[in-house]
């Protein structure tokens, strides 16, 4: 089940509201120009479904987000990537990116105006982020998490902002 929190930046230690349901989610997120949908595969899979397996079962979705999104790449990570190291501070994808989660969960925090926005991803959610949207990834202490990840222009930026620090990591929130 997907989950957004919104924090008030001042104080990470209370969201100010609670969502689950995935409509309600997508429509707090759309001001913000993100988009949060919930994709199903092609073909059904096993929980021991290789990469290619899962690139598979996914392949005409993700061709069509390559195509309709302006798009170049797109790669299977897992949460042992190397370029996902537990809890990424904050940064912005300078393309922008979407991610749809195949497996695990994932806690995605968006800084925006005076405020937070969280989302737990899960299977099955494709979050598109626009390019330039400063966030940050939280993975919690034991993290699983499969994903594809599709972007215009792989280079990443850190922000620099310390904020991801002061925000409770995915363990502490209790989800």
């Amino acid at each position: 089940m997907s989950i957004l929190g919104i924090y008030q930046q001042e104080h990470p230690e209370q969201p100010l509201k609670m969502l689950t349901h995935h409509e309600d989610i997508a429509a707090e997120l759309a001001p913000l120009a993100v988009t949060l949908e919930r994709w199903q595969p092609d073909a059904p899979l096993s929980a021991t479904a290789t990469g290619d397996e899962l690139l598979a079962a996914y392949r005409q979705p993700v061709a069509a987000l390559l195509e309709g999104g302006g798009y170049s790449e797109h790669a299977l990570l897992r949460h042992d990537h190397p370029s996902l190291a537990g809890r990424l501070g904050e940064h912005r994808q300078v393309g922008g990116e979407a991610l749809l989660c195949l497996s695990g969960r994932a806690l995605i925090s968006l800084p925006h105006g005076e405020y937070v926005y969280r989302v737990l991803c899960e299977r099955h959610d494709l979050l598109i982020l626009p390019a330039g949207t400063l966030h940050w990834l939280d993975m919690g202490d034991n993290p699983y998490f499969v994903v594809i990840r599709c972007t215009r222009d792989g280079e990443s930026e850190a922000s620099g902002n310390p904020i991801a620090e002061r925000f409770p990591g995915l363990d502490d929130l209790g989800l």
